[in-house]
């Protein structure tokens, strides 16, 4: 029978890390140190790990909860008495999971609201609060701007009161999918705060590992939290045909904010804390036409080791066309550094790729163009905080690309412009004459083989649950009948989702975390490795591919899906997506993008028309689907919603006139399930195929099913888009086969996993050594002194660790890292000699040990009754150091406690 794959599991834990992001900890409470920590919220029993709907509903062989994870780490000593008092709480308050149906889960749960005298009472000497907060939301169902959604509840405001009214040290844990208004958290000034997104299925261990300090926080906000939501732009919207005008234009997220809003933003995109600093600087700056290049050295300055985003924005001063303030134009994440270490990172950046579209014909109608006038080029830690690398001058307008008009609005309506960094309205361009495609594609040579029925069935996927492939998936299609499969078509099949492998028969699969998590990392080859994980996963349960990555902008904190989707950044979603997809390519299998296009709300989504300017959606809604089919899509999912008057999967200058005709797209393009087609019906194929969309997603059965196609059979232009979409899906099942002859066979891989990480985030044996020494050093808070030598580490203080790695490019790897059990301080009260070999014969329990046939040996001299607990410490500790800095690369051979002579 088919599993999850362990090492998944484990690696997920690593990217939790990366995402966790800190906003606030003015009074330096983090990292932990040994520390009194008293949990409160319910959510310490049952934490939220993903949203609701298909893109969250991942089958699990078992989760921890906070109290679990936290009892394992020896510098966290919780107080049982409040554990107690949530344990028996829940009892009589259980968790509401809603009757099953994805609507039914309501965004948070009913909170415990303690008495004070009941909190004194139990409160423990210079102990510290820890509130974890939750929501949820998802497919179906939007957040609200309401108290238990995008608000706190009264109850959870209280508690709040109360804990801060007791407590000196209070750190606050938002496990949430989404933004949440932090207005209570700023005017009762909370100290410490930080974003735990849905982490999958370990991330509570992240969330340890970050606060405990075995782990530097790296996250960076992806999106920009504002003051309040009333601080958004505001959407025109008819409820009578239910039509939303983006009236925001390309001033989305950040865009918006820094131009005109700056005072109203709470934490400016991009941003995040950590717990040392960094220091950066530009140098060797060349511009060549349209090309940048510059070179950029980061150094930590801080005390302990760490990892910094840095990001690179450009700003047009005095635009004629309009253009925000700044826009994000690459980015890099550093390897982990140890404190004075520098790094130094090439930028090599093409300016098409950041062009204007001008819509209106100020330099060239429906154009890309870049413009020309002065530009600042910047690198910073985030939109707000940034150092100039350069000034330069474009001395005349370059068009890149003209296109025929796609999309046209059919109503004009008023749209935000920038005038001198202020905003000004503007109507849309008027209403375009459409214009007719001519296809000038190949037609498939195997194609000549399909009878009418075959056409017929093909343009078909079946589902939800197909029997032909593995149960409880999404859907099957291609060789779906016999004489398609004697053609030469696969049978493929898919399943849901971003947060991991929709099962719906029981089978396990691992869950990772959330989309808002992934891009918070800012980590591109830390995700392809992730997604490299979870294609061979899916190979264990036949499953070819993935309806992810989610690409939609989070346009509002609102949308309940957003969880699934990246950032309200394109170019950030792009390389999400692209490094996705990546991943999964080299494991043989692939993604689906979606949703194509415009999927920003879950409300009335199979109702609601987007009206969109189209240089909004061409610079914002598409760019980031650009990114990812330039960078190796195979397949494409269509939206529900309507753009501009016709549904997604059938707007034909969506998927011929752009996505074919203009980015070369060869791949397949299918509807989201039971999607309504034009006519407002699910049956009008017609309309699907002749608009360039390929599969219709699902029905039961194929060969039965009624659809309008097949009664105009004998329509020669029928039978022609017919054969196109075929051609499309058999180009996929040629591109497929390829895949299958590249992937990375992962016996091998995970060999080389144990020696190796992808060139993007490699980094040497030595430097790893150092590392794990800094991670041991800085979780102590102490300053000891190291002396490091080939090879061996003597750590002079009370106690002596030595760390024998026999040869200079030995790896290890720890295979159970979840195990740890904690051996508790009244064991002292216990002879030292008992102590000792308790001790060993926990080490002996549970680790496994050996890699390449090579030995570690860990020893750790005792030298006084003193120094056991503290050794207990530092060897639980370290063993999770070392677990934390080379995932999956190390395997502990032997732990030997010596009693020295006292």
């Amino acid at each position: 029978m088919s599993q999850p794959l362990e090492v998944l599991r484990q690696f997920t834990r690593k990217v939790s890390t990366e995402g966790i992001v800190l906003l606030k900890n003015d009074q330096n409470i983090l990292p932990l140190k040994i520390s009194n920590v008293a949990l409160f919220g319910r959510m310490q029993l049952h934490h939220y790990y993903s949203g609701t709907g298909s893109g969250g509903r991942v089958n699990l062989t078992d989760i921890e909860n906070m109290i679990e994870v936290f009892s394992q780490y020896p510098k966290i000593d919780l107080n049982k008495k409040f554990i107690d008092l949530y344990t028996d709480w829940e009892i009589k308050n259980p968790f509401n999971h809603g009757d099953g149906s994805w609507k039914s889960e309501p965004w948070s749960q009913k909170e415990y609201l303690i008495s004070k005298n009941l909190i004194i009472e139990n409160k423990r000497e210079e102990e510290i609060a820890i509130f974890i907060l939750g929501r949820t939301a998802g497919e179906d169902k939007d957040n609200q701007n309401k108290s238990g959604s995008y608000k706190l509840t009264k109850i959870e405001e209280q508690m709040l009161l109360r804990i801060k009214e007791i407590y000196d040290k209070i750190i606050i844990i938002l496990n949430t999918g989404n933004i949440i208004d932090m207005t209570f958290f700023e005017e009762n000034d909370f100290s410490t705060i930080l974003y735990f997104w849905h982490a999958g299925q370990d991330g509570m261990y992240g969330l340890a590992d970050i606060i405990t300090g075995l782990i530097t926080p790296s996250g960076k906000l992806p999106i920009t939290i504002p003051k309040s939501i009333k601080d958004y732009p505001k959407n025109e919207y008819d409820s009578s045909n239910k039509k939303i005008f983006y009236n925001e234009d390309i001033y989305v997220g950040y865009r918006y904010f820094e131009t005109f809003e700056k005072d109203r933003v709470l934490y400016p995109f991009g941003y995040g804390l950590s717990y040392t600093e960094f220091s950066y600087e530009s140098s060797d700056f060349i511009i060549n036409n349209t090309q940048i290049s510059f070179t950029a050295k980061i150094k930590n300055i801080g005390k302990c080791f760490g990892k910094e985003v840095l990001q690179v924005y450009l700003n047009h001063e005095n635009s004629l066309i309009g253009k925000p303030l700044v826009e994000l134009i690459a980015f890099s994440k550093t390897k982990y550094l140890k404190p004075q270490e520098s790094q130094i990172i090439n930028y090599n950046i093409d300016l098409k790729d950041f062009a204007t579209f001008d819509d209106i014909g100020l330099l060239s109608e429906n154009s890309f163009v870049i413009e020309k006038g002065k530009y600042n080029l910047y690198i910073g830690t985030c939109a707000r905080t940034m150092k100039l690398v350069k000034t330069f001058i474009i001395k005349k307008n370059i068009i890149i690309e003209k296109h025929s008009y796609s999309i046209p609005s059919k109503i004009q309506f008023k749209r935000i412009s920038n005038k001198n960094n202020s905003i000004i309205y503007e109507d849309t361009p008027d209403k375009r004459l459409e214009q007719e495609q001519v296809n000038l594609e190949k037609i498939h040579p195997n194609v000549s083989k399909l009878s009418k029925k075959d056409l017929s069935n093909i343009i078909l996927g079946e589902g939800m649950y197909s029997k032909k492939v593995t149960p409880g998936t999404a859907s099957a299609f291609g060789g779906i009948t016999e004489s398609l499969k004697e053609k030469g078509l696969k049978l493929f099949c898919c399943a849901d989702g971003p947060s991991g492998i929709r099962m719906d028969n029981g089978s396990y699969a691992t869950r990772i975390p959330i989309g808002t998590l992934l891009a918070s990392t800012f980590n591109l080859s830390l995700i392809q490795e992730l997604y490299q994980l979870v294609g061979h996963e899916m190979n264990n349960y036949q499953i070819d591919l993935l309806l992810a990555p989610g690409m939609n902008i989070q346009k509002n904190p609102l949308n309940g899906r957003n969880f699934e989707y990246f950032s309200e950044d394109p170019f950030l979603t792009g390389m999400m997506a692209s490094a996705t997809l990546k991943g999964l390519n080299k494991a043989g299998v692939t993604g689906v993008l979606k949703h194509f296009a415009l999927n920003n709300q879950e409300t009335l989504r199979t109702k609601i028309d987007v009206y969109v300017s189209e240089r909004a959606l061409r610079e914002i809604y598409l760019k980031g689907f650009y990114y990812a089919i330039k960078n190796g899509a195979y397949a494409v999912m269509a939206s529900y919603n309507k753009i501009n008057n016709y549904y997604a999967a059938s707007n034909k200058d969506l998927m011929t006139t752009i996505l074919r005709d203009e980015w070369k797209f060869k791949g397949i393009v299918m509807t989201d399930w039971w999607s309504y087609l034009n006519d407002n019906n699910k049956t009008d194929t017609i309309s699907m195929i002749d608009a360039g969309t390929d599969l219709y997603m699902v029905v039961e059965d194929a060969q039965t099913h009624k659809h309008n196609v097949i009664k105009n059979l004998n329509d020669e232009t029928i039978i022609s888009k017919l054969k196109l979409a075929a051609t499309h899906i058999f180009n996929f099942n040629d591109d497929y086969k390829e895949l299958r002859v590249k992937e990375i066979d992962f016996k091998k891989y995970q060999s080389n996993y144990l020696i190796n990480e992808f060139d993007e985030t490699k980094y040497e044996i030595k430097q790893e050594k150092e590392n794990i020494i800094q991670a041991v050093n800085y979780q102590e808070e102490r300053v000891d002194t190291y002396k490091i030598k080939q090879n061996k580490v003597e750590k002079l203080l009370e106690y002596t660790e030595e760390i024998d790695f026999l040869e200079e490019k030995i790896e290890l790897k720890i295979e159970k890292p979840y195990n740890y059990k904690i051996i508790s301080k009244k064991y002292l009260e216990t002879t030292l000699s008992i102590q000792i070999k308790k001790i060993t014969q926990f080490i002996e329990q549970n680790t496994i040990l050996i890699l390449l046939n090579k030995k570690v040996i860990l020893t750790t001299l005792i030298q006084s009754q003193e120094d056991l607990y503290q050794t207990q410490v530092n060897l639980i500790n370290g063993i999770n150091a070392l677990e934390i800095i080379l995932p999956d690369r190390i395997k502990i051979e032997s732990i030997k406690l010596e009693k020295n002579q006292i």
